[in-house]
Order: structure tokens, then sequence, then C-alpha cells
């Protein structure tokens, strides 16, 4: 990677550090509220060894 990119990359991750970086960032709370966005958060794990399994999920409290 040449410097200018380097510089580039740099500045893009100062303007937008982790911590801002969340998957509902954009999405206001009235639209998808803490019980989905948590619920939705579990399935969406990379991992698959960390993600619920279906069964797991079925008996979910999000579910009733």
């Amino acid at each position: 990677m040449d410097d200018e990119t380097y510089m580039s990359v740099l500045y893009l991750m100062h303007l937008n550090p982790p911590e801002r970086m969340t998957p509902f960032r954009l999405v206001p709370e009235r639209e998808v509220v803490k019980e989905d966005t948590e619920f939705i958060l579990r399935i969406m794990k990379m991992d698959w060894r960390d993600r619920p399994t279906v069964k797991e999920l079925l008996e979910d409290k999000w579910f009733f």
C-alpha cells in the first residue's frame, strides 16, 4: 500500500471510530426496538459457534 492510500485509510478510520460502527447506528430506535435489535444481533454473530441454535432461537422470549 502506498503512503497516500495508507493516509487516506487512517483518515477515514479517524472519522468513523469502531465504537460508532454498529449495525444499527443509522436506524432510529422507534423503527427497530431494543428487543428486536438484541435478537437480530445474536443471530448475526460472525462465528457460527457463538450463534444460538434454531431450537434456542425458537424458545427465545422474543417469540412470546
